[in-house]
């Protein structure tokens, strides 16, 4: 069990990937930032949707993905 206060992440319910121009190759340093996309409710629950976007060491975009998550399930579905 986790430690009180913690919670556990559950697999993402949706995932989105955009490949970009450039392909990542051996000795590329890749980076990367995660935003806050979209925070929404269903009948199956909650929802927080992460968008990340990752290039390399020359600003070349990599990859540009979407991951959702369900955050609270609807206890009533």
């Amino acid at each position: 069990a986790p430690p009180e206060g913690s919670s556990t992440i559950a697999p993402p319910v949706r995932l989105n990937i955009q490949f970009q121009g450039s392909m990542a190759v051996p000795g590329d340093v890749v980076s990367s930032g995660t935003f806050v996309e979209d925070k929404f409710e269903s009948e199956k629950g909650r929802f927080l949707t992460f968008r990340v976007r990752a290039h390399n060491q020359r600003g070349d975009p990599v990859v540009d993905y979407c991951l959702t998550f369900l955050w609270s399930e609807n206890k009533d579905s």
